[in-house]
């Protein structure tokens, strides 16, 4: 009888659990480690475009994950003052992909996919400190934990985000770099019936906001603004920052911001990563923001995230040795991340321009170009994603 692999996972992160969900399921026995003690309802807003939705629907979780969040029909961009200066039809995407649009808080989704695993598949307050031993031809990669407990997998996944522990001691090189300005996110519980499917992003000088509902009773918001890397201040200190950054731009936008507790307010510099020339050592593979972290101008962070992820584990059940499928799963995955991670870099840094001409001229671009031609762009990106 063959033996069944054993995969250990670092990271209970979505595209580690979207992982150990479809490895399950071709019968590969999975652990995944988690460093925090509890599994809690942490995090803010995300954006699920089509493309994630197809690859989740593929676990039978699409239709779960929809109904969790909120579905997006429409997407506007606004000057501070409320001036629309473009729009997007997100319900006509919809229509034409066979998937909707869906903004979801982090915690339910992640709730879902905890739900869609076998129990005690993750373990809690377990640390990974190093890889003791790649793996390879044969032998089981072997990674120690902080406890000193050492384990050992035919599989080893670093799902461990973009600070990823695993990716900076085997590749050395691979810093983060930072884009120049930070975001703040947070959650505020409102009725929003009437603007239920709508979002938008409104563009000031070197900073941004945007809003979003995530289910029928909160929305989402998130801001941005240029700064030296690590510069960051704590409760009412950081609502009255944004406060003096955003008071006086339109509504909803300073109705959202005194709405939100301070203490609930979440902070973090924006960074990416230049391309990898590859991901895996051995039997030792990263996944997500451990390889191809994107900062989150096209809302398609996690959506690589859980693309990769099905990606991985249908490349893990084609091919007979761990080494084979995971430079068939960098052969088919980096070129479309990669192009994501450029697009996205490229959009933020525009969007974070602060010269008043490069900012007119910014804006005047966007109020002329046809939605059709933006809508066409998204669809190419929407409909690249597919499974091996």
């Amino acid at each position: 009888m063959k033996e069944t692999p054993k995969a250990v996972i670092v990271g209970a992160g979505i595209s580690g659990l979207v992982c150990a969900i479809a490895l399950q399921r071709q019968n590969i026995s999975v652990r995944v480690l988690e460093q925090a003690d509890t599994l809690a309802p942490v995090g803010a807003g995300l954006s699920l475009w089509p493309n994630a939705l197809h690859a989740l629907g593929a676990l039978g979780l699409s239709d779960a994950v929809t109904a969790a969040g909120a579905r997006l029909r429409r997407g506007e961009i606004r000057q501070a003052d409320g001036r629309v200066l473009s729009s997007m039809d997100t319900a006509g995407l919809a229509a034409r992909t066979g998937m909707p649009c869906v903004m979801i808080h982090r915690a339910a989704l992640h709730g879902l996919l905890l739900q869609a695993l076998a129990p005690d598949t993750v373990s809690t307050g377990q640390t990974a400190e190093s890889v003791v031993a790649a793996g390879g031809e044969g032998t089981p990669a072997r990674l120690r934990l902080h406890s000193g407990e050492e384990l050992e997998a035919d599989i080893l996944i670093a799902a461990d985000g973009a600070n990823s522990r695993i990716r900076r001691q085997l590749w050395p090189a691979s810093d983060l770099v930072y884009r120049g300005y930070t975001a703040w996110r947070g959650i505020v519980r409102a009725p929003h019936s009437a603007r239920l499917g709508e979002s938008g992003e409104s563009w000031g000088r070197g900073c941004r906001f945007g809003w979003s509902a995530v289910d029928h009773e909160r929305i989402y918001w998130f801001a941005t603004a240029n700064q030296p890397a690590g510069e960051t201040v704590g409760g009412e200190a950081r609502l009255s920052r944004l406060q003096t950054l955003f008071g006086d731009w339109h509504a909803p936008i300073p109705t959202l911001l005194e709405a939100t507790p301070a203490e609930d307010i979440l902070q973090n510099d924006i960074h990416d990563l230049p391309p990898l020339a590859s991901w895996h050592r051995g039997r030792t593979v990263l996944l997500g923001d451990a390889a191809h972290p994107t900062t989150p101008n096209l809302g398609q962070g996690a959506c690589m995230g859980i693309e990769s992820a099905l990606v991985l584990a249908r490349q893990l059940d084609r091919h007979t040795s761990p080494e084979a499928a995971f430079k068939a799963f960098f052969q088919q995955r980096h070129k479309r991340v990669t192009g994501v991670m450029l697009q996205s870099r490229r959009i933020g840094a525009a969007g974070q321009w602060s010269s008043p001409a490069a900012c007119w001229l910014r804006n005047r671009l966007a109020s002329v170009i046809p939605s059709r031609l933006s809508e066409w762009q998204l669809d190419r990106l929407v409909q690249g994603f597919t499974l091996p």
